[in-house]
Order: C-alpha cells, then structure tokens, then sequence
C-alpha cells in the first residue's frame, strides 16, 4: 500500500526533496482527519518504504508555506484507487466480451 500512496503523491504532487538523506528517496505526505503521517521510499541495494509522523517543523510548513502543496489528502487516494480499479475491471470485461464474439480469435485491422 505505501508504494500504490508513493506513486499516487509522485503522480499527483511531486515528491519534495529531502536533503537530510544520504541515499536516493522519496517523500510524500498524507493527511487523513487533521493527521499527517510521512512517507519514506529509500533506493539503495533495494528499496525499502515506511511511515512516520513528521516533525511539529515539518507539519508546520506543510499547513502554512507553499510546501503544502505537497500534502495529499488520503480520502482522494482511497477514490483515485477505487476508480482506477473500476476502469481496470471494465478493461477486463471488454476484452472478455471481445473474445467471446471472436471466438477467441485475435481479429487484426483489415481483415475479413
């Protein structure tokens, strides 16, 4: 689930850069009933993700600067998910359907 919300916030906000880590990383920020809690994605020899409550500092500047443009609203990725799985479903049944009425032939352009 943190890398499905780590693609979401990459998606949607971009991830802010954090200077304190040595290794390559990700942020993101979620805040679901005035909880905010930190996201971690840190690539080395493989990639490990976690969460944590941020810093007072930090959740600061997310409420009052421009760096709050980078703090997702969890209820938004929980609908951005479900839709995105109703679309993979109806994908799915159409390509069922389409089989079905080609019997199961691959039925490229132009043929007869």
């Amino acid at each position: 689930m943190l890398t499905s919300m780590m693609e979401y916030a990459t998606n949607h906000v971009g991830n802010p850069v954090d200077e304190e880590c040595e290794l390559e990383n990700k942020l993101a920020y979620f805040e679901y009933k005035d909880e905010i809690v930190q996201i971690f994605e840190v690539y080395g020899q493989g990639t490990d993700s976690w969460f944590l409550k941020p810093s007072d500092d930090t959740v600061y500047k997310l409420n009052n600067t421009a760096y709050g443009v980078y703090l997702n609203q969890f209820d938004d990725f929980i609908n951005y998910t479900k839709n995105k799985d109703n679309e993979s479903k109806k994908v799915s049944y159409g390509t069922t359907i389409l089989n079905d009425i080609a019997g199961g032939y691959t039925v490229g352009r132009g043929s007869k």
